[in-house]
């Protein structure tokens, strides 16, 4: 398809112009993988790609081979409008385990992953401060946004040690991604010693520690951990550290401190 042919939509929300070269080193790397979906034959406005089709015009390309292309046959108006949003916005919400991505760019050898966003090459950066340039760092400067959800979907039997007010919870969730930080740092000084374990495998240890803690020194029957901790192992440590740090830990809290004597970073 020709390539002037494809209509920009007028309205995108989405800001594309940063991410063009990345994307375009890609091209040229991997060749186009991905599609470009457009509203119909009649009307080729497009609904996914712009960055793609943007890329390719940089690169000189003239034509989008046929096979990259795809149509929202049978969709509505409305419903055309909604995928456009939602396929930007739905991800937004993965995450990244930052020790296993690190591992995994490590392992691919002569490519120059830098240009792909991926450069943990700096030795300015304290361990585990990259996870600032990522989600974590996007968490802390929306603290108060964070703490109103989190304290929606507090647990019934979990009591956030705060005195309530908005800046409290914001406190609490700056801590909460302070913890991930420290366990991060933890497992990196952990690697650095010769451990050869997975960050999920270590996170996971590091649960079933702190809960035994708990447990046997101070009675925890499994109750004292928010919804948000229980979702895995690296959100039951974030929650148990930001607890242990801010005003009266429970059980889980308390064996967080202990753990934390234990494991101390220098």
């Amino acid at each position: 398809m020709d390539i002037n042919k494809i209509i920009p939509y007028a309205r995108n929300a989405r800001h594309n112009k940063k991410a063009i070269p990345a994307v375009a080193d890609s091209i040229r790397q991997f060749g186009l993988r991905g599609q470009i979906v457009l509203e119909s034959r009649e009307n080729p406005v497009i609904v996914t790609g712009h960055t793609r089709v943007e890329a390719c015009k940089s690169l000189g390309w003239k034509e989008i081979p046929d096979e990259n292309i795809a149509y929202c046959d049978g969709l509505t108006e409305d419903e055309i409008k909604a995928y456009r949003i939602a396929d930007n916005k739905t991800g937004e919400i993965s995450t990244w385990n930052i020790s296993m991505l690190k591992s995994e760019v490590k392992s691919i050898g002569k490519l120059d992953m830098s240009k792909f966003g991926c450069d943990f090459k700096s030795k300015d950066l304290p361990s585990g401060a990259h996870i600032l340039n990522n989600n974590h760092g996007w968490n802390m400067a929306n603290a108060a946004t964070l703490a109103r959800n989190q304290r929606r979907e507090e647990a019934t039997f979990f009591s956030m040690p705060t005195d309530g007010r908005l800046t409290s919870y914001a406190g609490y969730t700056v801590a909460h991604e302070y913890g991930h930080l420290v366990q991060n740092a933890l497992y990196q000084r952990a690697i650095s010693r010769g451990s050869s374990v997975s960050a999920d495998t270590f996170s996971e240890i590091a649960k079933k520690e702190i809960n035994s803690i708990a447990m046997k020194k101070y009675s925890s029957k499994g109750v004292t951990m928010s919804t948000y901790g229980t979702y895995n192992s690296y959100e039951f440590f974030a929650e148990a550290f930001a607890n242990a740090h801010l005003g009266a830990p429970n059980a889980i809290g308390l064996a967080m401190r202990d753990y934390l004597r234990d494991n101390k970073l220098k």
